[in-house]
């Protein structure tokens, strides 16, 4: 079971797939000292926890978000940072599902966009490239889907993974941040 299918799951099937989880990550892998399992695993987050501050092994996660279907990535209840290297493009360019933040950061609609302008044959580098420039220049515009795919698509979901995306749109994902 991947690390990211584990969201959607039910609660039911969580709590009752928690304590082969535990068992499968002690025996897996050693735990950082700052990391419990016990806590990552089972515990629910106080009042005070908004945010997460467990970060998995990043090349596990970047090896699963490129699995993962890439227009389910907005739903996704924690929320997730993509960071890509968009060659022609200096600096960082991030994917945020929940808060945008930071000057060439898409939101979850503008990553929804991206994800069906490169199934219908929309979007190439060049394109990506060019959001990005005008993203970076500008950070308050919002790539609409208008933009990106235009008035007439194929409005099915194809299914492409993050990774298919992602080298259709001849970027690099970098980092992933839960």
């Amino acid at each position: 079971m991947s690390y990211l299918s584990t969201f959607l799951l039910t609660e039911r099937e969580r709590i009752e797939l928690a304590p082969r989880a535990l068992t499968k990550l002690t025996r897996a892998t050693p735990a950082p000292a700052s990391v419990s399992l016990v806590r990552a695993v089972s515990a629910s987050p106080g009042p005070d926890e908004h945010k997460s501050n467990i970060q998995p092994d990043n090349g596990l996660a970047v090896r699963e978000v490129l699995t993962f279907p890439a227009a389910l990535l907005g739903t996704l209840p924690l929320p997730t940072k993509l960071v890509l290297d968009v060659p022609g493009i200096d600096g960082a360019i991030t994917i945020a599902t929940h808060a945008a933040c930071g000057p060439a950061t898409f939101n979850a609609a503008e990553w929804l966009a991206i994800v069906q302008a490169t199934e219908n044959d929309r979007a190439w580098p060049q394109h990506f490239a060019a959001w990005c420039e005008h993203k970076q220049r500008e950070p308050r515009w919002l790539l609409t889907q208008a933009d990106a795919v235009g008035p007439i698509f194929d409005a099915r979901a194809h299914r492409w993974t993050v990774g298919q995306v992602v080298n259709r749109l001849g970027a690099t994902l970098r980092l992933v941040v839960l």
